[in-house]
């Protein structure tokens, strides 16, 4: 959803306030000097709804100036096999609280999320940021950190006019 959000700056209702939220993280990252890695099959979630290919082609130099592309490699395919090895019998559990995921939808979904997180161990990333609290028990309980997006504050500049008092020299 950090994509959807701080990138497309789309919100359903109710979450309109996410986009900016989503965008102060992602300046904040940019701040730190920090990488933020672009899962291949995000990239594939991005791009399927969009028909237009300019808009496609602008999204995708979006993408490919902002993160580092992370694609679905041998080890991330072997780490992705090894979650689900290791979640076969309880996988149902991380998405028993969206009732709307049933039938191929959910398989679908896991399958999104395994590849995902393969790609995250095979990166080492230090941290998954999501707030699809289903993919954040999952990727912790595979190992990985991953939290909800931080609500970051934007950062302003204070102004001080001629005759105003510096706080600091009183």
């Amino acid at each position: 959803m950090i994509c959807i959000w701080g990138i497309k700056k789309i919100a359903s209702p109710g979450q309109e306030n996410m986009i900016e939220q989503c965008q102060n993280f992602l300046d904040w990252v940019t701040a730190e000097n920090k990488t933020i890695i672009m899962p291949t099959p995000v990239i594939t979630e991005l791009l399927a709804p969009i028909s237009d290919v300019a808009a496609r082609n602008e999204l995708m130099r979006i993408i490919n100036t902002s993160f580092k592309v992370a694609p679905l490699d041998n080890f991330a395919a072997y780490k992705a096999g090894e979650i689900w090895n290791t979640h076969k019998t309880d996988w149902r559990d991380y998405y028993s609280d969206d009732h709307t995921l049933v039938g191929e939808h959910l398989r679908n979904r896991l399958k999104y999320d395994l590849l995902i997180l393969g790609i995250a161990h095979a990166q080492r990333v230090e941290c998954l940021y999501t707030n699809d609290a289903a993919l954040r028990n999952l990727s912790i309980d595979s190992g990985l950190n991953s939290v909800a997006i931080p609500d970051i504050p934007k950062q302003t500049e204070l102004e001080f006019k001629a005759g105003d008092t510096d706080p600091g020299n009183q």
